[in-house]
Order: C-alpha cells, then structure tokens, then sequence
C-alpha cells in the first residue's frame, strides 16, 4: 500500500512539475497571445489541483481528507470554464469573436461550481467510509451538480478540439495535432472519472490516481507540440457545416449508456476495482491508437504499400471525387469551398501545404481563397504575392499540372517559373472557357518523395472540378449583381413615379395659385398642400436612404374614412377634379396607411388623365366579406379587354403617352403585401372603377 502511495505521489509530482513549467513556458513565449495566457492560467488550476489531490492520498486524519478534499474542489472549479474558453479560441483567427457569442455561457460555468464550493461546503459529502484501507467520500447533491457541471465542461472542450482538428488540414493539422491530442486526451479522461463519481455517487483515491496519470501523459503530449511549434498561433478557418456535426456528442453519449450497463455487471459480478485499475491503460493504449491515425506519413505509406504489393491504383478515384463532392456539394461560399478542396487534397496526396489561388479581377492581384497553412485573414506579404503572381503568367495557357524542376519532363516547365523554390514545389492552373481563373500550389510530400504522373492525373481532375465550381460562382456573382441592378432601377422607378404624382399635385395648386391668391383659406390650404408634399418627399428620401434593409410596412387599425379624406385633401383647390366621396361607416380595416394613401392618390391622378378637364371622380367606401373595399370610378377614356387581359398591373405598360407604367404595377405590390386584392371593370368610352379590398381590423 505504502509503494503505492509513493508511486501514485511520483507522478503527482511530476504532474504538478510540468504543468507549471508549461504554464510558465506559455507565459513566457506566449505572454500576448490570448489563447496563450489562457493556457497558462488553465496549467496554473490544473498544477494545483493535483496538489490538494496528492496531498488527499495519504490523509493523516479524516479532517485532513475533508480539508484537502475541498481544496481540490475549490481548484478545479474553475478548470471547465477556463479549458473551454482556450477551446473556443485555439487555433481560430478571431479568438475574441469566437468567445463573445457564449461569453453568459463561460460566466455560468465559473460561478456555479466555486459558489457551490464555498457556500455548501457542509452538504458537499454525505458522510466517509473507509472499505478495505481506502477512503470513499459519499456525495451530497452539491458534489452531484458540481461533478455533473464538470462533465459538460469537459464535453464542450472535447466538441471544440474536435472541431479544430476536423477543420485542420495537412502542415497545420502536424503542428497543433499533439497538442489536441494531450488537452482532448485529459478531458475525455475527466469524462470518465467524472461520470464515474456521478454514478457511484462518490470519489476514491483511485479516480484521483487516472486524473494524475492522465495530466502527467497530457503534459508529455503538449510537450512534444511546444517542441514543434513553441506554442505559436495558429489560424483554422472552421465552415460552418462542421458547427453542426459533432461526432464527441455521439460518442460520449453511448458510452454514458455503455458505463451504466457496465457498472452494473461490474458491480454484480464484484469487478468494479478492477474495472477502474485497468482505466488508465486503456486511456493510454486509445490516444496511442489516435496518434498513429492522424498521422499522414503511416496513411500514405500504407497506401504506398498496398498499391505496389497488391497491384492496385495508389489511388480510388471513385471514393476520393465522392468524398470531395460530399464535401462540397452544399457550400456556396468561396473560401468554404477552397478550403474544403484543398484540405481534401492535403489528406489525399500527403501535402501538408496545400494553397488556393483566385484571380480577382477588380484588384488585378492574386486573392488567397483557402489554404491548409496559411491564414486567410492576415496579409500573405509581397514576396509570396509577387511568386504568385509570376506563376500565374507563366501558367497563362497551360491545362496540367506543374512541378517546378520537373525530372521527368524538364521541357514542362516555363523559363519563367522560380526554381529550386522550398515552399512551393508543385502548381495546378485552374483553367475554364479558355481563362485562368487561379492556381493550387502544393508544398513537398510528407512523405519526403516525388510527385508522380498518378498525382498528377488527380490532381487535374480536382483542378478541373475546382475551376468549374469558381466559373460557376463568378457568373453566379454576377448574375447576382444584374438583378440587385434591376431592382434598383425597379425601385427607382417607383420613387420617380412617387414624386411625379407629387408633382402633379403641386403642378395643379400653382395652376390655380393666379386665380385665387387674393383668398386666405386658398392661400391656406396650398401652404397645407405644399408643406405636406414637401414632408412625403422627405419620407420618400428616408426610405431610399435605407434600401440595404427589407422594407417593413406599418400596419395599424386605422379609418378607411379618414384615409380617404386625407387623400381628397390634397384636390380641395383644384376646381377641375370633382371628387364625390360616397363613405360609409365601416370597421377599422388593418393597413399601412401612408401606403394605402398613396395608392388612393395614384388611382384619382390616372382617373383624373383618363378623364380629361372637369372629370367626375366617385370614391366609395363599404366592408365585404371580411374586407374594406375602396372603389375608385371615372368617365373617362377606358380601358380595353385586350389591355386588361395582358397588361394591366405590369410595369412599364401605360395607356397614357407619358405614362411610366409603374404606378398601377406599385399599387398591386402594395396591396398584395396587405394580403389584399384588385378587381378592374373598365368599358372603352365610358369609364373604369378599381375596387381595392383590404383586410378588417381583428
């Protein structure tokens, strides 16, 4: 037992020496990176809750245990906040973005389990057994919530590694890969241990033993990334499809089902001990398998491998343009897409540098679109943009695929393009109709060998369906572009049309402005007429003004009456217009009544041209079927069956010589968004009546 203890107390010390040499190593190289002082202060927690651990492995009495028990508690409180805001902001180009979102969430996580530790101390354990020479503290429900908190914790920091790590690709994927691996390693491990005490409803020093052990094992693995990469920054762009398909969850929720049915037969069956003793060794032996999975060298020599011995292609076509257009068949964005191409590239032909190229054609200068190593945020610097530039003129006409310093078809090669180059050793033009729309530039093979005429011919393939895909998303942009022109010009013809009914209104007061000037209440009412012409262009300017948002309208209960005699108003000092309102009472009707204003207004103005001079014009109001209707009637000119029938309500067809053809199109968009109608009987030579039917209040 006493053996036990020192080498349980070895590597707790060890644990504790090297998560604080990591914690001081990233404060030291990594002092103004975020994710980097964050690591520190999780290595901190992590270094002194094994303290308190180590210390409650041998208590010498039973207030000892208790005193180091809560101080291992109060330490690891913090543990999951902390390991899930790194999490959140490793390897990701924005990390202050990408914490904002859940920063509530973080907070929670924090403030839980320490007011648990300090506020219900009394009730965290139950009472203490002391079976077969060993402690087991029982739990109270605050240890319950605590633990059951931890294991979120640890389950959010496993679902963002993973995403990291689905997201990294060839060179990138090398260097932060045991890093993943160590932090992922130590909280799939606290899932176990943590899952364990929720279920048992106690802790034992045996499950603070795998905590130690799988700290000690993490700590080697960050080690060996820190000698990779001194804990540099790195930049993963994470699509958003990967933000939706988290295998963790999967996992750790059949294998909560799996421990509850194991536990239960190990329970029966007296293997409980035994069960969690060989824990540890299965955590090890899994993360072993992991690093040997991830690692692109041993896939591509057994690939290799297969291939020469079994006669087989080194590569199935078939299964890599399958997976390739699973990838990418739902995306529509650009660099989604780059980067999902050439990620697919870097795991199929072993390159870990793998980069896209697009020719934008309003910078006249190479546009990075997705990379396995390089971050799409940050500026690439001149002299790479100015090889790049290079190798898309020297590519101009060509359609396959280019290794620098070709051994193998030396003339392949163009004078032009660099030589002897250590980070670009193979290029892919991407050619479609005759134009060269980018490049993919790939690094050298992992596996230290020679792109072969087999790579090639894949890689032509990949290029080729990349190329479509850019084509394809160009005319897309473009067509996209033509129609928010269109209905730009489609709105600015409305906006016109609005203002020459304005126009019109202000045209017909200064017509009679001569003749009854000497007359205040004229002069009165034209100063009314003016200043509210003046107001409704001012609001029309507003709303142009904001065309970047979907226009809302306003709907109220509102007087269908009083909307009409507004509208009338606007004609009291025009003596050749005679406008015979017939209103009756009717509910309030629920529309936007500056819009239904405006249809009002545009309908007097057409009946007013059809009509010629001293037009009579009957505007009625009544409720049917659940709707306001308004009816608008002339004597005027008329319209024809033929017009009504293929004309009517579409723009740019107008009766009227000077007509736009707009206003009667805008009018039926109105009333449409109302969830209304418009019924038209017009007779040629003898008048039109337009019925306008809105919905009734409630």
């Amino acid at each position: 037992m006493i053996q036990n203890i020192d080498f349980l107390a070895v590597i707790s010390f060890l644990a504790v020496l090297l998560s604080t040499c990591l914690g001081l190593y990233a404060l030291l190289v990594r002092r103004s990176s975020l994710p980097g002082r964050i690591f520190a202060v999780g290595m901190f927690l992590l270094a002194a809750e094994q303290v308190f651990s180590a210390l409650g492995q041998a208590p010498a009495s039973i207030t000892d245990l208790l005193k180091y028990a809560h101080l291992r508690m109060l330490a690891g409180a913090l543990i999951p906040c902390v390991w899930m805001v790194f999490s959140a902001c490793f390897a990701r180009e924005e990390p202050r973005a990408s914490l904002a979102k859940w920063k509530y969430v973080y907070i929670a996580f924090a403030l839980v389990p320490i007011s648990l530790v300090i506020f219900a101390s009394d009730l965290l354990f139950s009472r203490i057994a002391l079976p077969h020479h060993e402690w087991l503290l029982v739990f109270g429900w605050p240890s319950f919530v605590y633990y059951s908190i931890v294991l979120s914790g640890a389950i959010v920091v496993l679902v963002n590694l993973e995403k990291t790590l689905r997201a990294s690709s060839g060179q990138t994927r090398w260097q932060i890969k045991f890093m993943l691996l160590g932090i992922g390693s130590l909280f799939a491990a606290r899932i176990y241990t943590s899952s364990e005490r929720i279920l048992f409803l106690g802790d034992n020093p045996m499950l603070c033993a795998i905590n130690s052990g799988m700290l000690l094992f993490a700590d080697i693995l960050v080690i060996v990334a820190a000698l990779r990469t001194r804990l540099r920054h790195y930049s993963v762009y994470i699509s958003q499809d990967l933000l939706y398909n988290s295998a963790v969850i999967v996992i750790v929720g059949i294998y909560l089902f799996g421990l509850g049915v194991l536990a239960k037969i190990a329970r029966y069956f007296g293997a409980g001990e035994m069960l969690l003793q060989n824990a540890f060794l299965i955590f090890i032996a899994l993360v072993g398998v992991s690093v040997l999975l991830l690692s692109g060298n041993l896939q591509f020599r057994t690939k290799k491998f297969i291939s020469r011995h079994f006669k087989r292609p080194l590569y199935d076509y078939k299964k890599i343009l399958g997976t390739l257009a699973e990838r990418t068949i739902s995306l529509v964005n650009m660099q989604d897409f780059c980067s999902a191409v050439a990620k697919n590239i870097a795991e199929t032909v072993n390159v870990p540098t793998v980069s896209i190229w697009l020719n934008d054609e309003t910078q006249k200068s190479p546009v990075l679109a997705g990379s396995t190593h390089l971050p799409l945020s940050q500026d690439v610097g001149p002299d790479l943009e100015n090889e790049i530039k290079i190798l898309m003129i020297s590519l101009h006409n060509k359609q396959e695929p280019i290794k620098l310093d070709s051994p193998f078809n030396p003339e392949q090669t163009p004078e032009t393009l660099p030589r002897n180059n250590q980070k670009i050793h193979c290029c892919v033009p991407l050619a479609a109709s005759g134009e060269l729309l980018g490049i993919i530039t790939l690094g050298r093979k992992q596996a230290d060998e020679d792109f072969t005429l087999e790579d090639f011919d894949l890689l032509k393939i990949i290029g080729n369906y990349a190329a479509g895909f850019a084509l394809n998303h160009r005319l897309f942009e473009d067509l996209s572009m033509a129609r928010e022109m269109e209905a730009f010009q489609r709105l600015s013809t409305f906006f016109v049309h609005d203002m020459k009914n304005l126009a019109s209104t202000l045209s017909l007061t200064l017509e009679n402005l001569p003749l009854h000037y000497n007359n205040p209440k004229y002069r009165e009412g034209a100063t009314k007429i003016i200043s509210g012409s003046l107001q409704k262009i001012q609001d029309m300017c507003s709303r142009l003004s904001s065309l970047k948002h979907k226009p809302l309208l306003n709907f109220r209960d509102c007087d269908l009456n009083a909307i009409v005699t507004s509208a009338i108003s606007n004609f009291q000092n025009s003596p050749d217009i005679q406008l015979i309102p017939e209103l009756n009472q009717i509910p309030p009707v629920r529309v936007d009544s500056d819009e239904i204003e405006k249809v009002l207004l545009n309908l007097i103005l057409n009946a007013k041209e059809a009509s010629g001079a001293s037009c009579r014009i009957r505007i009625t109001t009544v409720s049917e079927d659940g709707y306001g209707v308004l009816s608008v009637a002339d004597d005027g000119k008329g319209m024809s069956q033929e017009y009504l029938a293929r004309s009517l309500f579409k723009p740019f067809k107008s009766t009227k010589t000077k007509g736009l053809g707009i206003g009667l199109y805008q009018s039926k968009m109105v009333i449409d968004a109302h969830k209304g109608k418009m019924e038209v009987e017009s007779e040629e030579g003898i008048g039109t009546t337009f019925r306008i039917f809105v919905p009734l209040a409630g």
